[in-house]
């Protein structure tokens, strides 16, 4: 079958009443590959087994410009909403209007003392649907400085209709409205003749022919976190293990090939929603593509210390990565790890590799630089912990792929000596790794202006100072051996 692409349209607005409309699939999820951000690319598919309307109920939520189809010629994609009865049983919402709407009720009001008066008997008004809503096109308005400004529901859509704190119920061609501060006691006489629908996403996919459809998006809700265990065996040998945990708030997975992404990806649109949901708006979708991802604060909770992604990315807009195991993608790694059953609120730990190395024990001193970017003295700045010498070990990455950004654990003898932080190692490339702070060793340095005449040079505009500074560095070592620096 030759492959296109399909024609997606926007139909949001849209109430389609029944639900008996088209075939209803489906897809089934071939791999998912996620990022430790929460963004993940799913793959899925299903069999369209003749032409017509096959309508996916509850789609997931897509990045903008990240929702790719691949089927037979002709294949047009409506999102719209259609209102159906709930997939389970309805739990109640606290709304009496909508939980009991259609019943016969007897309703009892309260009086003082806690007594039960007077009985109301009648029919729960079912609040009525808009059949139009009234879009918000001053798209001006929608445009604010951080993404999710907004509160409830998304700008340009109405909000739902309700009764405030009142219960209304009919009676023939009379309508009681009952405050809801007044009313002691509420039986159900007789249970709503029709059962209470809701609006539903849906996604009708009308294909001309038969044949296989096959997905592509990018969506959030799955992430996995790294760690590392270092064990530090004798010889000057020790073993590496990776392990990961996946976290699962996407949906039920069952036997589904997963696939951790490691690297430092650029997604550029990932604050913005497609506007393919039936529940996006053109405000919505201007007021997000307006923004730069959620401002520095959205950075400084997603920093490269964990390699995540930083949404105030730059010019290029970065493609789905493959999902095959391995596959090249520069600086992005993809490592399959099975297929696994999961639901949606379950998490999963597992090893991704093992492997034992050579490494060496020093002693790691980062010298500060208490000058700023032109030389000059920054007297306020505080000594840090970072300052200070500390014990770590070195080693070169043994594992056939990169190692990741990851919490680090070291234990020698099966006790714990510390944790710290693993950083992006390319295979074979060398790790340090830190274990605590060495106490025993301690450093000093200072640097001192030699006396002479200070020369005034000029570098791109500004004036300087050339002077010479005798710096000096002081290692004291209380072991009873000798340290590598």
């Amino acid at each position: 079958m030759k492959a296109s692409y399909a024609v997606l349209l926007l139909s949001a607005a849209s109430f389609v009443h029944g639900q008996d409309e088209g075939i209803v699939i489906q897809p089934e999820v071939d791999s998912v590959a996620m990022f430790k951000n929460g963004m993940t690319v799913v793959r899925a598919s299903f069999e369209a087994g003749k032409p017509g309307d096959h309508v996916w109920i509850d789609p997931p939520k897509a990045v903008h410009g990240a929702f790719f189809v691949e089927s037979g010629p002709g294949l047009v994609i409506r999102s719209t909403t259609r209102m159906m009865k709930p997939d389970g049983p309805a739990f109640p919402t606290g709304n009496l209007q909508r939980d009991l709407a259609g019943a016969i009720v007897s309703v009892s009001l309260g009086s003082e003392g806690g007594k039960l008066g007077e009985t109301v008997t009648g029919k729960v008004w079912a609040v009525p649907q808009p059949e139009r809503i009234h879009w918000n096109t001053d798209y001006a308005t929608t445009e604010g400085r951080h993404y999710g400004a907004y509160h409830g529901s998304p700008p340009g859509r109405a909000a739902a209709i309700t009764t405030g704190s009142w219960l209304v119920l009919e009676s023939g061609d009379d309508r009681r409205f009952i405050a809801m501060s007044r009313i002691g006691q509420v039986r159900v006489a007789e249970e709503a003749a029709e059962p209470v629908t809701e609006p539903r996403a849906v996604m009708v996919f009308s294909a001309k022919e038969a044949g296989k459809v096959q997905l592509t998006y990018l969506t959030k809700g799955m992430a996995w976190m790294p760690a590392y265990r270092v064990d530090l065996l004798a010889g000057d040998r020790l073993r590496l293990r990776q392990t990961a945990v996946v976290r699962n708030e996407l949906m039920n997975l069952e036997k589904t090939w997963l696939e951790l992404i490691s690297g430092y990806p650029n997604i550029k649109f990932a604050h913005v929603d497609s506007p393919l949901g039936a529940q996006a708006t053109l405000a919505a979708f201007f007021q997000q593509i307006s923004q730069q991802g959620g401002g520095q604060a959205g950075v400084a909770t997603q920093q490269v210390a964990y390699n995540v992604l930083s949404n105030r990315a730059s010019e290029a807009v970065f493609p789905l990565p493959r999902t095959d195991q391995g596959a090249p993608a520069e600086d992005l790694h993809h490592e399959g790890i099975g297929r696994h059953d999961l639901l949606e609120g379950d998490s999963l730990s597992l090893e991704v590799a093992s492997a034992e190395t050579s490494c060496e024990r020093i002693v790691e001193w980062r010298v500060p630089d208490y000058r700023d970017d032109r030389g000059r003295l920054q007297r306020n700045r505080e000594r840090k912990d970072a300052d200070e010498p500390w014990d770590a070990v070195q080693f070169a990455n043994p594992f056939e792929f990169p190692m990741t950004t990851a919490a680090a654990s070291v234990l020698q003898g099966k006790r714990f000596r510390g944790q710290s932080m693993a950083t992006w190692t390319a295979p074979g490339h060398k790790a340090s790794i830190r274990i605590n702070k060495a106490l025993t060793v301690r450093g000093e340095h200072s640097e001192v202006e030699e006396e002479g005449k200070r020369e005034i040079i000029w570098i791109a505009g500004q004036d300087f100072q050339r002077t010479v500074v005798s710096g000096r560095l002081k290692v004291s070592n209380a072991r009873p051996r000798a340290v590598k620096m």
